[in-house]
């Protein structure tokens, strides 16, 4: 399904979701490839020089970029991973070991939901940014810099608020196949939809994003109060797929959550 993009997710996240309409995001810093994020804040600040390395004041506007750039690396980036693919062995082995299920949402509708709601939904771009795009996004910032004194904070908070915005969406070459989506949150720790959880040995500092949600009154289906996007779900390798598929089945009907088409997954994987 183009139109569909896929979370994956444990029993205990699958139920969560479906209970509460939500998904949860986790905070950058904390997943697998995190230092992915950290490495786009240094490319982009050592290819800078060799795209405006001759304009007037350049040397002091990345030495200005580079003293501030590390507060905003450190800022509060909360992430909720979505692919293209819904049946992919490294997703379940990531988030699937002991089972689950790759819930499929109705991608335009979280597109609408999120942009609404303050959240950037975006593909996640695989390499780091052409030297085109950087000189598109930094040309007239770097001119108001070297031009107007008076300038110089507006166009460093310019900068800034470009990579802060950039950098969860672009990862290396060597993720491509997840074909990642991603919603993109920065929370305070005071705010509502954040908390911390205990995860694999560790506490996990996560937050809360409502998934769109439309309530119903149909007659020919009257367990169907609400539907959440989902639109396909894929249940993960293993034996008992029969009793999953029918136990997710079950959960839907218990909490309201509107029809949609279960599979199973084609990957030949069993954990050992």
């Amino acid at each position: 399904m183009n139109d569909v993009v896929y979370h994956y997710a444990s029993p205990e996240a699958a139920l969560g979701i479906l209970e509460k309409r939500e998904v949860w995001g986790s905070l950058i810093h904390s997943l697998n490839d995190h230092s992915e994020y950290k490495h786009f804040f240094e490319s982009i600040l050592t290819t800078l020089p060799r795209l405006f390395g001759q304009e007037a004041g350049f040397d002091d506007m990345i030495d200005d970029l580079s003293v501030n750039i590390s507060s905003v690396k450190d800022l509060n980036v909360f992430v909720v991973s979505f692919s293209e693919k819904g049946d992919l062995l490294s997703q379940w082995r990531g988030y699937c070991r002991e089972g689950g299920y790759a819930m499929g949402f109705n991608r335009e509708a979280l597109k609408s939901h999120f942009a609404d709601s303050g959240v950037d939904f975006r593909k996640v771009e695989y390499g780091i940014p052409s030297d085109d795009l950087l000189t598109s996004a930094f040309r007239q910032i770097v001119h108001v810099y070297g031009t107007d004194p008076t300038a110089r904070a507006p166009a460093i908070y310019m900068a800034e608020q470009w990579m802060l915005r950039a950098a969860p969406f672009y990862k290396d070459e060597g993720f491509r196949e997840e074909a990642e989506w991603r919603a993109v949150k920065v929370l305070g720790c005071d705010d509502d939809r954040v908390f911390v959880r205990p995860l694999r040995g560790s506490l996990r500092p996560t937050c809360r994003l409502a998934l769109p949600c439309v309530e119903l009154n149909d007659a020919a289906h009257p367990t169907w109060r609400f539907n959440i996007g989902l639109r396909d779900v894929i249940v993960s390798p293993g034996r008992d797929r029969e009793f999953r598929s029918s136990a997710f089945s079950f959960a839907c009907c218990k909490h309201g959550i509107a029809g949609h088409d279960v599979s199973y997954s084609s990957v030949p994987y069993i954990d050992r």
